[in-house]
């Protein structure tokens, strides 16, 4: 009886030992992948909280990876949609240099 529970324990303990080892691995993973590829993250700053209906909207837009301005992606797209849902201008703004 004592062997067989010994035993047990030793298996448990092997599994969970395994299983420690691949959580681990898999964290510095994750940790090499987020910094050599960091998410973009897309900022807008509008001029005003609410526009009326002849109002100019103007904004400016970041698109940032990490805190610098990303590489990758150059364009902006933005779709202007009325009170109805019904999209009534698309504006393409490039970031290129």
């Amino acid at each position: 009886m004592k062997l067989t529970k010994r035993l047990l324990f030793q298996i448990v303990l092997s599994f969970t030992a395994t299983l420690s080892l691949h959580a681990q691995k898999v964290d510095s993973l994750l940790g090499i992948y987020s910094e050599r590829f960091q998410p973009e993250k897309l900022h807008i700053h509008f001029d005003k909280a609410v526009y009326n209906a002849s109002d100019t909207i103007w904004f400016k837009a970041y698109i940032l990876t990490g805190t610098e301005p990303s590489a990758v992606s150059t364009n902006f797209y933005a779709d202007w949609f009325d009170e109805n849902g019904k999209n009534y201008q698309r504006q393409n703004v490039n970031f290129g240099s």
